[in-house]
């Protein structure tokens, strides 16, 4: 132990007199360390392991742009998303999802979770199917047909326990009575986290609207 100590200040000495090279000895280490990483994170979604859905190969993601703000990535909003949706030729489906933080009321406590308001077709794109009750139907994108919800195994278990008898129960999402349709498999988590799934109403001032973006669309090729 006394020897690699010492080999150990034999070498710290030996870097400290040359910078230079110190330096670029620490910046390989660290590009390599950092595209280890990178190659075996790719790896480890892909490969080791998968997004919880089928086909995964067909599933991508699509993106607005803005070249003049130098924007590559942006959210897409509900009309550029109809649009794109009704004129498509490359695509099976789209669908288009949306982050949505709710109260969950109605049992012992009222609980803050995690869901999504997605087009009625989400699930579809995924080749995923509920392992009880339905998906959601395409009228329930209308407003006033909307009050309806699919939840996680995961919130099924925690705030439902295990209830055999889920499907056509009501439960209350900042302060709206929603009934559940659909219970999703056990292994489902997308987007990760996600708790609960609601139709996005599309009223005409939605449809029409290219300035609010703040959607996420995916395609099934």
């Amino acid at each position: 132990m006394q020897s690699l100590f010492s080999d150990f200040r034999y070498a710290v000495r030996n870097l400290l007199k040359r910078p230079g090279f110190t330096a670029i000895a620490v910046i390989t280490l660290a590009l390599g360390i950092g595209a280890n990483s990178a190659i075996f994170s790719t790896v480890n979604s892909l490969l080791i392991n998968p997004l919880p859905f089928p086909q995964q190969d067909r599933v991508v993601t699509i993106w607005d742009t803005n070249p003049s703000r130098g924007v590559t990535h942006n959210e897409v909003s509900m009309a550029d998303y109809l649009d794109w949706r009704a004129q498509s030729r490359s695509f099976e489906q789209l669908a288009l999802e949306r982050w949505w933080s709710t109260n969950l009321t109605g049992g012992d406590t009222p609980e803050r979770v995690q869901g999504f308001l997605v087009t009625a077709n989400f699930l579809d794109v995924l080749s995923v199917k509920p392992i009880k009750g339905r998906t959601f139907a395409e009228e329930e994108n209308q407003p006033g047909k909307d009050r309806v919800a699919i939840i996680t195994f995961s919130l099924w278990q925690r705030r439902f326990g295990s209830d055999p008898n889920i499907i056509n129960k009501t439960i209350t999402t900042n302060g709206i009575t929603r009934t559940v349709i659909g219970l999703l498999p056990q292994e489902f988590n997308y987007p990760k986290g996600a708790e609960i799934f609601a139709p996005i109403a599309l009223t005409p001032e939605l449809i029409k609207s290219r300035s609010f973006h703040s959607y996420y669309v995916i395609g099934k090729l």
